[in-house]
């Protein structure tokens, strides 16, 4: 006869800081909390890397972030106040993306506020603790969380790789992967592909000493000098760029070059088919820089500056925006926002720009600035690299 006893013990069955601390899978660690802190119910794990979330975190929640703007003392404790104001259930810190060690700052400035802090270890996602809060809270939850998969890696290693490549974070971040990965650390070559290649690149990778990632724009891999031609060889007629081979402390300059790479391959022949040449970003490369000056200048440099004025994340958000078609309740679910959030930032966009990202119209307009934005970054990062 089948057994009727809840998956966690009744103590257990609330979602809390001390249901995820007691979850060895997890590997967090309790650096400073009450008892009734640690059995607060936590109702969300929030990630954001904005320094003031108060915005858009709600009460409970538990602030999630790798500390990637948090640079000085300042910041910690900024942070710190908008979490408190917020009565959030606290801040979980990951390891390993931007830091080994959590910041002293925040340690301090925790302390001071009298906020839980935890920590989760590199390479655990921060969407499993919503997996496991989810799970105690519906009576379905598990003695501890699956393994993350394939995917998940390749999306934690994305981020690390976007982190070193926008100087957030140091090469060695990504050392113990590349140890793991049976990589020489002396002859990494990186390389970057389109988005929806990834399963094709990760089929091919299969019984190789390599590294998958996925960011928002590309796929990428960190191979050996050795099997890279065999790799870039079985790919087909794709677009792709390759780094020249060269150590871990070089792999900012080494994502700059291969994203260079790839942008002159792309611009040079965005497909080989019909289907390819008749698409949006398959026109997009046939434009000069002129033709789409305008598009950079009037719509997305707008909002990159109110962005770095007061940490909005609307060029962010309107990233994810497009990705999502145009659905508002999946930028929600990616941005970890309420809808009505999100209808504010969109709201800002159209007001900052003068195009409403709800308009078919305007929202092309809109796709094809951030295009260009982003191309003029990759030509920029990668020109600035080969100065050094």
């Amino acid at each position: 006869m089948p057994s009727t006893q809840p998956p966690f013990p009744a103590a257990q069955r609330s979602a809390s800081l001390r249901l995820l601390l007691d979850q060895p899978d997890l590997g967090m660690r309790l650096i400073m909390g009450t008892d009734a802190q640690i059995a607060g119910e936590v109702t969300w794990a929030h990630p954001s890397e904005l320094l003031d979330p108060s915005a858009y975190l709600r009460p409970g929640e538990l602030l999630c972030t790798v500390g990637s703007a948090l640079l000085s003392r300042e910041a910690s404790h900024r942070l710190c106040l908008a979490v408190a104001h917020t009565e959030s259930a606290g801040i979980c810190f990951g390891l390993g993306d931007v830091s080994e060690h959590v910041p002293a700052a925040l340690v301090e400035a925790a302390e001071s506020f009298s906020l839980p802090l935890v920590t989760i270890p590199s390479g655990v996602p921060f969407t499993r603790l919503n997996d496991l809060l989810q799970a105690a809270r519906d009576g379905s939850g598990r003695e501890s969380l699956p393994a993350a998969g394939a995917s998940a890696s390749a999306l934690v290693t994305g981020r690390v790789l976007d982190l070193i490549g926008s100087g957030l974070a140091s090469p060695q971040a990504l050392a113990r992967e590349v140890s793991v990965a049976g990589l020489d650390p002396d002859q990494l070559v990186v390389g970057v592909w389109p988005a929806l290649a990834v399963d094709r690149v990760a089929a091919l990778l299969q019984g190789q000493r390599a590294l998958l990632a996925r960011t928002e724009q590309n796929t990428l891999t960190v191979t050996g000098a050795v099997s890279t031609p065999e790799l870039s060889a079985n790919i087909g007629e794709m677009p792709r760029g390759f780094s020249a081979p060269g150590p871990l402390v070089n792999l900012p300059g080494a994502l700059s070059a291969a994203q260079l790479a790839y942008a002159r391959a792309s611009r040079a022949d965005p497909g080989v088919g019909p289907e390819q040449r008749t698409s949006l970003v398959g026109l997009l490369h046939q434009q000069s820089d002129e033709t789409l000056a305008p598009f950079l200048e009037q719509l997305i440099r707008p909002l990159a500056e109110v962005d770095a004025q007061r940490d909005s994340q609307l060029v962010n958000t309107l990233r994810i925006f497009l990705r999502c078609e145009g659905s508002l309740q999946e930028t929600a679910r990616a941005t970890f926002l309420h809808v009505n959030s999100v209808r504010h930032r969109l709201s800002r966009i159209h007001e900052v720009t003068g195009r409403d990202p709800l308009s078919y119209a305007d929202r092309v307009s809109l796709h094809i600035g951030l295009w260009a934005f982003d191309r003029v970054r990759q030509y920029r990062g990668a020109a600035v690299q080969a100065q050094r």
